[in-house]
C-alpha cells in the first residue's frame, strides 16, 4: 500500500521526530518519509536531518553512501530533494558535517512484489549483479518461469507456466506469508572476485564483510535495521558442486554497529539479545541437495530443535523468513540461534567468558580441558558407581561433593540422545553437535544442543528409513560418553526413565504429540514453499519441485518420496514403537512395564481431581511401589534390587484418595528388575479458582531490617513480597503451585483456609525484621521484582495458568519506592485480565502495605 504524506506536513513531522535526539558533536539521525516495507505504486521518499549544514549522502546499489578508507573518502550521491522509488530498492543513507561525527549508515529497503515476481537472470545482471561469481560461471538468479510464468503490464499471469497458473495466482501472497529479512551491501563484497559468496569455502574474519540487515513484517509491525558483519556458514554445502544457495551468519560487532542485536526475534520464550544469528539455507533438507530426492521439507532441523526445547532443556530457537540480497529474492531461510558460549550464558546463566563451547570435538570458545576430563570420568563410570556420581559432582548418595567438578548433566545428555536416536539421525554423533559447560564452581555440567537435525524423519529414505536404528551409528565424539555409560546400571535406568517420560502418557514422542507439533510447524512455512520452489526448485531437477512435491499427498512409502503427508501419516504414527523396541533390544529399556495410573477406573495421567476421587495403579506383573512426596521409590546404588526400595516408598495395595496436590512417582519391581519410573502430578481441589494475588510490594522504601551482610544499594529490595489470598469457600492446598515468571518459587505443602492469606518474600530475615514473625510466610523466592514493572505468571500444580499479568510502576506513584504496596481492589473479580489494568489496583492504606 502506498504510504504518502503531503510534502509540507511530511517535513514538519520529520523535524518533530528528530528534535531532542541530537548530541553536540553528533550529526542527528536521518528521518525518512516512507518506512521500509512493501509498496505497490511509485513514491518519492524525503530525507531530513535536524543538524544544520549537514549533507545527506545516499546510494541505491547497496554500497556505503559515505565511507572513509585508507585511500580516502568514498561518497554516494548528495541528497538534494525527494528520491523517486519506483521499483524494489535498497536505499542507504548517511549524514555528514565537517568536524562532527557522521551518522551510521541507515538502510531502508522498499519491496515491490510486482517487480520481485519478474526477477530473472538478465534483470538481476542489469541491476548490478555480476554474470559470474568469481571463478564460478553459473550463478543462479531470478524466479523460475516454469513455476510462475510471466506477467503482463497489469501484472496478470500470461498463463505460460507449467502448472496452469496455480502458483502464479498466489505468489504475491506467498511472498507475504512469513516475515522478510533484507541484506544489503556492496555487491562486490558479496559476489565480486574476493567476495564471500564467490569464495564459499573460505572461513574466518578475512571473509567477513559489512552489511545492513532489515527485518520487515508483512503486516507492517515495526521490525529493525542493524549494521553487522556477514560470513558464509556451513560445512559441505559451502561447495558450489553441491548447491548455489548458501547459508549465512550475521555477527554483531562494534566495528559495524551495536555489539548485540536487541529484538524479540524468536518470541517470548527466547532471549532478545544476540551476538550472532545463523541463516540456514536448508542444506540436506532443502532443494540444495540433489540426494534428498523428493524428501525435502525445510522443517527437520527446526523440528529437532523444537523437540529438544520440549524436553525441558535449552535449545536453539529459529524462525522462517523470505530473504532478499540487495532487493533480489534469495529464497526461504531459517534464522536461528548459534549455541556457543553466549547462548549457554543467556539460557543457563553466568558470564559467557566462563563457558566452554565445544563444536564437533573442537573448542569454539574456551578450551577442551573439562571436556577431556568428562570423557575420562565417563569411561571410569562404566564400571564404577562412585565414578558415575563423581561425574555429576556428587558423593555416592547423590549429594554435592565440592571436591569434584560437575562434568556432565547426565539427564540433559540422555534427553539429547533420545531425541536424536528417535529421529534416526544418520549424520551424528560423530559430527553435527554442540555442547557447553560453565567453568565456574556453580557449573552443572556439560549441556548438549541439537544441531543439523536435517538427516532425520525419512530424509533420503535409503539413509533414514522408518526403521533406522541410529544406535548403530559411529558413536565417536558426542557419542563417546554414552558408549561408556551404557554399561552402568544407574545410567541405563535413568535412560529408561526418560524414554518412558517421552514415549508414554502424552509425552513429546507419542504419535499424537509429534503429529501436532509437525503439523503446526509445517503450517507456518507451507505457503512460503511456493516462493522457494520458484527460486530454487529447479536447481537439481529438470522438472522443478513444487508445493505438491512438498505435500506428498498420497503419503505412499513405496514411491521414494517422504513429504509432509508421508511424515504425518506414515512415519510419526509408527516411529516411536519401533525406537522403543530398539531401546529394549539394546538393554536401554527394561522388559518390565511401568505402572499406569487410573482415576475412578479410567486412565488419567495427572491433572485435576477432587478429594473424593480414587487413584489406582496397574501393572501386568510385579509389585508396585510408589511415593507421594516427589521422591523416587527406588534408592540408587543399592546392593540388590530388593534392598533398593526407598524408606519413603509405599507398597501399592489398592486405590487411594489424595488429600492435596501431589507428585506421584511409581515403579514396578519384578523378579529383581525395576521398571522405568512413571510419574504424574495431580491437582486436588479448586486451587486455580480460589487463589489470587492481592498485594505486591515490588519497590520497598528502605532496607532498615536487612542484616548487614545483605546490605547494598539494592538492600531495600530485600523487603519485597507478594501476598496471595484464598478467595474461595473451601480450604486449598498450595503444594507445587509455582511462580514461573517475575520470580521463581514453588509452594510447599501449605493449606490456606477461606479468606486466609500467605506471602512469599525476597528475604525472610529482612521481612520478619520489618513485619514480625507472625505473618504467614510461605517461603523465600529467587530473583527480584523489577522496580519498573514486569510480567508475573502464577501456575497451579499441573501448569494451568492462574494469573498472567504485568504491573507497572507508573500506575500508583506511591508504590514506587515510597513505602506503599500495590493492592488489588476487587480480589473476587472474575475477569482475570483485570489484574493487568491500572484501575484494578490502588496504593496500600499504610506504609509497608495493606
Amino acid at each position: 500500500m502506498l504510504k504518502s504524506l503531503r510534502f509540507s506536513l511530511l517535513v514538519a513531522t520529520l523535524f518533530i521526530f528528530l528534535a531532542g535526539n541530537i548530541d553536540a558533536d553528533q550529526v542527528a539521525e536521518i528521518g525518512f518519509s516512507h518506512q521500509r516495507g512493501f509498496y505497490e505504486t511509485p513514491f518519492y521518499v524525503t530525507l531530513a536531518t535536524e543538524t544544520e549544514d549537514a549533507v545527506i549522502y545516499f546510494s541505491l546499489d547497496g554500497s556505503e553512501p559515505y565511507q572513509t578508507t585508507n585511500r580516502g573518502i568514498n561518497v554516494g550521491t548528495v541528497y538534494t530533494g525527494p528520491i523517486l522509488i519506483g521499483r524494489t530498492t535498497c536505499l542507504h543513507t548517511a549524514a555528514v558535517k565537517p568536524g562532527w561525527t557522521p551518522t551510521t549508515t541507515v538502510a531502508h529497503t522498499y519491496l515491490f512484489l510486482d517487480d520481485v515476481i519478474r526477477q530473472d537472470f538478465q534483470a538481476t545482471v542489469n541491476a548490478g549483479f555480476p554474470a559470474s561469481w568469481g571463478n564460478f560461471s553459473s550463478p543462479d538468479y531470478g524466479m523460475d518461469r516454469d513455476i510462475i510464468g510471466t506477467f503482463n503490464a497489469r501484472s496478470q499471469p500470461n498463463g505460460d507456466d507449467r502448472y496452469n497458473g496455480v502458483y502464479a495466482a498466489t505468489i504475491r501472497d506467498d511472498l507475504m506469508s512469513i516475515p522478510t529479512m533484507s541484506i544489503s551491501m556492496d555487491v562486490d563484497d558479496m559476489f565480486g572476485r574476493d567476495g564471500i559468496y564467490s569464495n564459499p569455502t573460505q572461513h574466518g574474519i578475512a571473509y567477513e564483510r559489512p552489511a545492513c540487515v532489515e527485518w520487515i513484517c508483512p503486516d507492517g509491525t515495526e521490525g529493525f535495521q542493524v549494521n553487522c558483519g556477514i560470513r558464509l556458514q556451513g560445512g559441505a554445502f559451502r561447495n558450489f558442486s553441491l548447491t548455489t544457495k548458501k547459508s549465512f551468519r550475521l555477527l554483531f560487532k562494534d566495528i559495524y554497529g551495536p555489539t548485540k542485536l536487541e529484538f524479540p526475534l524468536f518470541g517470548e520464550d527466547a532471549t532478545d539479545r544476540f551476538d550472532t544469528i545463523v541463516l540456514r539455507a536448508g542444506a540436506n533438507d532443502g532443494y540444495a541437495w540433489s540426494s534428498a530426492r523428493y524428501t525435502e521439507q525445510y522443517l527437520r532441523d527446526e523440528f529437532g530443535r523444537s523437540l529438544q526445547r520440549a524436553t525441558g532443556h535449552a535449545g536453539a530457537h529459529g524462525i522462517f523468513v523470505h530473504l532478499y540480497i540487495n532487493g533480489i529474492y534469495w529464497g526461504l531461510y531459517n534464522p536461528c540461534e548459534r549455541p556457543d558460549h553466549s547462548f549457554s550464558a543467556d539460557y543457563y546463566g553466568g558470564d559467557k567468558d566462563d563457558w566452554d563451547a565445544i563444536h564437533d570435538n573442537s573448542a569454539a570458545n574456551g578450551d577442551m580441558t573439562a571436556w577431556n576430563q568428562m570423557i575420562a570420568k565417563s569411561q571410569q563410570a562404566a564400571t564404577s558407581s562412585r565414578a558415575y556420581m563423581e561425574l555429576q559432582g556428587c558423593y555416592p548418595d547423590g549429594t554435592r561433593n565440592p571436591a569434584y567438578p560437575h562434568l556432565l548433566d547426565v539427564t540433559n545428555y540422555v534427553d539429547y540422545l533420545i531425541v536424536n536416536l528417535w529421529g534416526g539421525n544418520w549424520d551424528w554423533p560423530w559430527k553435527n553437535w554442540w555442547a557447553g559447560r560453565d567453568r565456574s564452581d556453580d557449573s552443572t555440567g556439560f549441556k548438549f544442543y541439537n544441531w543439523d537435525y536435517e538427516n532425520t524423519l525419512g530424509n533420503n529414505l535409503d539413509r533414514s528409513p522408518l526403521n533406522k536404528n541410529a544406535l548403530n551409528n559411529n558413536f565417536s565424539q558426542a557419542g563417546v560418553p554414552h558408549q561408556s555409560l551404557r554399561q552402568n546400571a544407574e545410567y541405563r535406568l535413568l535412560f529408561a526413565d526418560r524414554v518412558h517420560h517421552f514415549f508414554f502418557n502424552g509425552g513429546i514422542l507419542t504419535p499424537e504429540s509429534l503429529i501436532r507439533r509437525y503439523t503446526n510447524l509445517a503450517a507456518g512455512v507451507e505457503r512460503a514453499i511456493v516462493a522457494e520452489s520458484a527460486r530454487w526448485g529447479d536447481q537439481h531437477h529438470s522438472t522443478p519441485l513444487t508445493l505438491e512435491d512438498w505435500y506428498d499427498r498420497d503419503g505412499n512409502y513405496n514411491d521414494g518420496r517422504a513429504g509432509r503427508d508421508w511424515i504425518l501419516k506414515y512415519y510419526l504414527p509408527r516411529r516411536s514403537d519401533i525406537v522403543l523396541q530398539q531401546f529394549r533390544d539394546a538393554g536401554l529399556f527394561p522388559n518390565v512395564d511401568a505402572p499406569a495410573f487410573r482415576v475412578n477406573g479410567s486412565h488419567q495421567h495427572g491433572g485435576r481431581i477432587s478429594t473424593r476421587d480414587a487413584l489406582s495403579m496397574t501393572a501386568p506383573s510385579g509389585q508396585i511401589w510408589y511415593t507421594l512426596d516427589s521422591s523416587d521409590p527406588r534408592v540408587p546404588n543399592a546392593p540388590s534390587p530388593s534392598a533398593g526400595v526407598s524408606p519413603a516408598a509405599i507398597r501399592y495395595a489398592g486405590p487411594i484418595t489424595l488429600p492435596h496436590n501431589v507428585h506421584v512417582k511409581a515403579r514396578v519391581l519384578s523378579s529383581g528388575t525395576w521398571s522405568a519410573l512413571n510419574e504424574a502430578v495431580f491437582a486436588v481441589g479448586p486451587v486455580a479458582e480460589s487463589l489470587r494475588i492481592t498485594e505486591i510490594m515490588y519497590h520497598p522504601q528502605s532496607g532498615e531490617g536487612v542484616p548487614p551482610s545483605d546490605r547494598g544499594q539494592d538492600a531495600r529490595d530485600t523487603e519485597e513480597f507478594i501476598e496471595l489470598t484464598n478467595i474461595g469457600t473451601n480450604t486449598i492446598n498450595l503444594n507445587l503451585v509455582r511462580f514461573t515468571n517475575g520470580i521463581d518459587f514453588t509452594f510447599p505443602n501449605l493449606d490456606l483456609a477461606p479468606g486466609q492469606y500467605a506471602v512469599v518474600v525476597q528475604n525472610r530475615s529482612a521481612f520478619e525484621a520489618q513485619y514480625g514473625a507472625n505473618v504467614n510466610v510461605a517461603g523465600q523466592y529467587s530473583g527480584r521484582l523489577d522496580n519498573a514493572g514486569e510480567r508475573i505468571i502464577l501456575e497451579d500444580t499441573v501448569g494451568q495458568t492462574i494469573l498472567d499479568f504485568s504491573y507497572n510502576d507508573a500506575w500508583r506513584s506511591l508504590t514506587d519506592g515510597e513505602g506503599f504496596s500495590l493492592t488489588i481492589i476487587n480480589p473476587a473479580n472474575p475477569d482475570l485480565n483485570s489484574w493487568g489494568l491500572k484501575d484494578s489496583w490502588r496504593a496500600s492504606t499504610y506504609i509497608g502495605g495493606s
